[in-house]
């Protein structure tokens, strides 16, 4: 899924022509009606690269959602490309667009994921993950390490830490970054039927992580295959803190949501706790005020504590906030 990423599909699609693998694998595409010129930048590459004329299973049609586009590689026999350039922009409209992924594509045997913003390096990123998966029939996930890129300054970092514990998941902060995954399709599947249609959480892929830690094995692979891209404004980055507020409020009710069903009710209070802190570190950074937003938040899931009443008076402040700065070396 990818929406405005003009300056960056480009390297995502090269990713995904890169790999060399012993097995057919498709790239699917939904553009939600970028306003900045990348539906032209998919489409150029698309026509450049793909054979859309002497393939006998290429088709280019006009729907009513959109442009669909679905062609083989010229010289990558085993890469297809699934291209959707939505007419109206979904996510404004809160209207999925995972529907537009047709039956056929649904029907393969694992799912990778990359935003179109992050990229993949190691061109036998799948090769090898899909290598363990078939010799781990035990293994839902399988996920490699990734370098982080901060796009304001160009500068490359390392990326975090191994999960593979449903509990140290459910706990901790999630370090599984989405572009080094590749899971069972049967177990995502299960997963959305789980789950039904009511719950309206910001991020999709923390809680497919949780499910699938639950009810398989995860396996992480040492290896850097891929480049998270951080920007100013995403999901679970980005200036503005009231969205930032509302990714960490989710966070949180994602995980209630998974310790109520799966009986770790114990931990509900250390969740509020750790979240209480999140909200804090987040004021801190970003220079603003949400000390009554805290306070009531601490009130209400009965973790209010002097400690956070004094952090609430003294980040309500810009001087405590800047004081404070160093006790949160880090933005996230």
């Amino acid at each position: 899924m990818t929406y405005n990423h003009s300056s960056f599909i480009l390297d995502a699609m090269k990713g995904f022509v890169m790999q060399q693998t012993n097995f057919p694998f498709i790239c699917t595409i939904i553009d939600d009606a970028s306003t900045d010129g990348a539906q032209k930048v998919i489409n150029h590459y698309v026509r450049e690269n793909f054979d859309l004329q002497n393939s006998t299973n290429a088709s280019d049609k006009d729907t009513d959602y959109g442009h669909v586009t679905f062609a083989r590689h010229k010289t990558n026999v085993n890469c297809f490309f699934a291209v959707i350039y939505l007419k109206e922009n979904h996510y404004s409209q809160r209207k999925s667009k995972g529907v537009y992924l047709l039956k056929e594509w649904l029907s393969t045997k694992y799912c990778a994921l990359c935003e179109g913003d992050d990229y993949w390096t190691d061109s036998l990123k799948l090769q090898k993950q899909v290598d363990y998966m078939e010799a781990h029939p035990e293994c839902g996930l399988v996920y490699t390490q990734a370098k982080q890129y901060i796009q304001e300054t160009g500068e490359f970092i390392d990326g975090w830490a191994a999960q593979t514990d449903f509990e140290d998941l459910l706990l901790n902060a999630n370090k599984i970054m989405t572009l080094c995954t590749l899971f069972r399709n049967d177990l995502s599947q299960d997963y959305y039927e789980w789950r039904g249609t009511n719950c309206n959480w910001i991020m999709g892929d923390f809680p497919l992580w949780l499910y699938l830690s639950k009810h398989s094995k995860i396996h992480y692979i040492d290896e850097v295959t891929g480049v998270y891209r951080l920007l100013e404004s995403s999901a679970s980055h980005d200036s503005d803190i009231e969205k930032m507020k509302n990714f960490l409020i989710s966070t949180y009710e994602v995980r209630c949501y998974f310790a109520k069903r799966y009986g770790y009710h114990h931990l509900l209070n250390q969740f509020a706790k750790n979240e209480a802190d999140n909200l804090f570190r987040q004021s801190v950074h970003k220079d603003k005020s949400i000390s009554k937003f805290i306070f009531q938040f601490a009130r209400e899931k009965g973790v209010l504590s002097w400690e956070i009443v004094l952090k609430c008076l003294l980040y309500s402040t810009k001087l405590g906030r800047l004081y404070h700065r160093k006790k949160y070396p880090d933005s996230v």
